[in-house]
C-alpha cells in the first residue's frame, strides 16, 4: 500500500508520518483502537496499517476514573515543552476545558463538559495515562544527615 493513500484516508497516520521523527518514540492510542469503528475503507484496521508503516502503537487501557486521568494529564504537562505553533488547536483546547456548572445546586458537577475540546483533552490524558518515563531520580530526602565519623573518645 502507498503511503498516500493511507494518508489520504487516515488524517492521524498522515500526521504521524509528516513528523520527521514519526516513526521514532512512542505513540499512544486509546483502549478502543481495536474496535470496529476504527476501519478503514476496505475493511483495514487503523492499527495494522500503522504497523505496515512502521508505527507501532501502544493501547493504554481504559481509566475508569475522569479524575485520574485529569491529574496524570496535569502531571504531564509539568514535563512536557510545548510548540506552540504547531501545537495552537491543542492549546485552545486545553485552555477551554472545564468543568459543567449545575445550575440546580449551584456547584460545579465532577465531569467536564463534552464539547469540541474534550476530545484533544482526552488525547492528551490518553498520552498522559500510558507514558512511563525512561528514567525516575531518586527522591531527595532534605532531612537526611550524613552519620558523622566517629571519635575515638567517645565511647
Amino acid at each position: 500500500m502507498v503511503v498516500f493513500e493511507v494518508a489520504a484516508r487516515c488524517p492521524s497516520i498522515r500526521a504521524v508520518r509528516l513528523i520527521p521523527f514519526g516513526t521514532s518514540g512512542k505513540h499512544y492510542r486509546p483502549h478502543d483502537l481495536d474496535n470496529s469503528h476504527w476501519l478503514l475503507p476496505g475493511s483495514e484496521r487503523v492499527q495494522d496499517v500503522a504497523r505496515s508503516l512502521g508505527i507501532h502503537f501502544i493501547v493504554v487501557p481504559r481509566i475508569h476514573n475522569k479524575q485520574d486521568s485529569i491529574e496524570a494529564a496535569r502531571n504531564f504537562l509539568s514535563m512536557a515543552w510545548i510548540d506552540e505553533e504547531h501545537c495552537a488547536q491543542g492549546i485552545r483546547c486545553l485552555d477551554n476545558y472545564c468543568k459543567e456548572w449545575d445550575e440546580k445546586h449551584g456547584t460545579y458537577k465532577s465531569q467536564p463538559v463534552h464539547n469540541w475540546v474534550s476530545h484533544g483533552s482526552d488525547a492528551l490524558q490518553t498520552g498522559a495515562c500510558g507514558f512511563v518515563p525512561d528514567y525516575i531520580p531518586p527522591p531527595n530526602d532534605r532531612y537526611y544527615r550524613k552519620p558523622r565519623p566517629q571519635s575515638a573518645w567517645a565511647a
